[in-house]
């Protein structure tokens, strides 16, 4: 279903004012491509008359949610998501309660499976308008120029070479601890996920050990030494994953590593309750942040599952350990 820009700017214009659940049934029907639900229609109606949502927060939750995406064709979802931040600047000074700063620098986090990415990102996201922030998983980071806050599971090639005033930060932990993490978490993955879909069903059929000696790359991809799969840029995206990690994307992955301003360990931030304070203070120094809400620890997942760290190959962590050992060396 293509829809018109006069619909899109008639819709989401400054100066558009309709009865309330009007307003929210047009948006279902002509974003989604479906009538809204009752007990939607309702939800949105009270949450907006009673103050815990704004319009702005309505259109925004809507325009980018999956059935949107799906419903408009690319070009007009640009188009739509430019309107929406530019409404919502509108409204910033008349009690929008983001920040929203055009001329912040902009922050890349690349997020390692199971390293405390969750929590960071929730944590980080806290100063952030919502559509100031891009998150990809396995794929590209394309901006646009309201973007600000970039995070996924990306390759290190989709931060750009040349843009030394950006503020870089990415999250580590123990391979071995990383790799049984979300072995766990695989387990309560469904079938259907798009990122995940093969190897949710063989962690939840089968041991840590016979997950790992699957010959089906798209199972092994984010286990087999990850870190240096994400760092040199040759791993990522999912049409990279038949590619086996060796020493020359180790070397290159080291030298991308001293590129990042921040490198964090999930020990550390277990250990000490959260980012180091010197990490906090440049993070709110460059990036005009406030980060007054604390870190949240997410996505746990079941632990159940008896593992063996023995059942890890080799293979699978060495060039990883080579990485942290090299980078740490560096460092002292």
């Amino acid at each position: 279903m293509k829809i018109p820009r006069p619909l899109l700017s008639s819709l989401f214009g400054k100066q558009h004012a309709v009865d309330l659940e009007e307003l929210i049934k047009s948006v279902f029907r002509e974003l989604i491509g479906r009538e809204v639900e009752p007990a939607s229609l309702e939800y949105w109606t009270q949450a907006i008359q009673s103050g815990l949502h704004s319009v702005d927060y309505f259109l925004q939750f809507v325009s980018t949610s999956q059935e949107a995406i799906e419903n408009i064709p690319a070009e007009n979802h640009e188009h739509l998501l430019k309107l929406i931040y530019q409404r919502s600047q509108a409204g910033s000074a008349s009690g929008n309660p983001y920040l929203i700063n055009e001329s912040r620098r902009k922050l890349y986090f690349l997020h390692i499976p199971k390293a405390a990415g969750i929590s960071l990102t929730h944590y980080l996201a806290q100063d952030y308008h919502p559509l100031q922030i891009k998150s990809t998983v396995f794929g590209s980071t394309q901006q646009h120029s309201f973007h600000r806050f970039f995070v996924g599971h990306f390759s290190i090639n989709e931060i750009p070479a040349h843009d030394h005033d950006s503020v870089k930060l990415i999250s580590i932990r123990d391979p071995r601890s990383r790799i049984v993490s979300l072995y766990h978490f695989l387990t309560n993955v469904p079938d259907e996920d798009a990122t995940w879909g093969r190897a949710a069903q063989a962690a939840r059929s089968g041991t840590l050990a016979e997950v790992l000696s699957c010959s089906d790359p798209q199972v092994r991809f984010a286990f087999d030494n990850y870190y240096v799969r994400a760092l040199s840029g040759r791993g990522v995206p999912l049409s990279a994953i038949d590619k086996v990690m060796d020493q020359d994307d180790l070397c290159t992955a080291i030298a991308n590593l001293a590129r990042f301003d921040h490198v964090v360990r999930m020990e550390d931030l277990t250990a000490n309750g959260g980012l180091a304070p010197s990490t906090v203070q440049d993070l709110k120094a460059r990036l005009d942040l406030q980060l007054q809400l604390p870190i949240a620890e997410m996505n746990r997942g079941d632990r159940s599952r008896p593992v063996n760290l023995d059942d890890i190959p080799q293979d699978m962590v060495a060039l990883d350990y080579q990485l942290l050992q090299k980078y740490y060396a560096i460092l002292r």
